[in-house]
């Protein structure tokens, strides 16, 4: 029973000296050589649609006028909007108003009619008893 006198490749310090070290190894390929071949970065060709997002959001769009045209423009369109705005919620503001006043209007007159209604019922309720107490 004679024990190995060989030392594993990864036993002691031979192993510690290969992972302390920091240049790359022939094993392992550095990032700096994926994609070198083709041109492409290893963001790139990990999914195609990268590569599309990317030119869309630096596509610009031309510019047809001048800055300052372009502020007076939107200022007056701004203006107009300011205006419409105003004139719709005063609108608002005015059908609100009315259709409070034609709930008063019908509340009352709702009010009234049941009044009315009471009345009625005992006066019915009155000629009934009159009926058949005379007979």
């Amino acid at each position: 029973m004679k024990e190995s006198t060989q030392e594993s490749p990864f036993s002691g310090m031979a192993a510690m000296s290969r992972m302390s070290s920091n240049s790359p190894t022939q094993d392992a390929p550095s990032n700096s050589n994926i994609g070198s071949s083709t041109g492409i970065s290893p963001v790139d060709s990990s999914t195609g649609s990268d590569q599309c997002v990317n030119k869309a959001s630096t596509r610009k769009r031309p510019r047809t006028s001048e800055p300052q045209v372009d502020s007076d423009k939107s200022s007056v369109k701004r203006q107009r909007n300011t205006i419409a705005s105003r004139k719709y919620r005063q609108k608002r503001l005015d059908r609100l108003a009315d259709l409070e006043t034609r709930l008063d209007i019908m509340t009352s007159e709702r009010d009234s009619l049941r009044i009315k209604l009471a009345r009625r019922e005992a006066e019915v309720d009155a000629l009934r008893n009159i009926l058949s107490t005379g007979r």
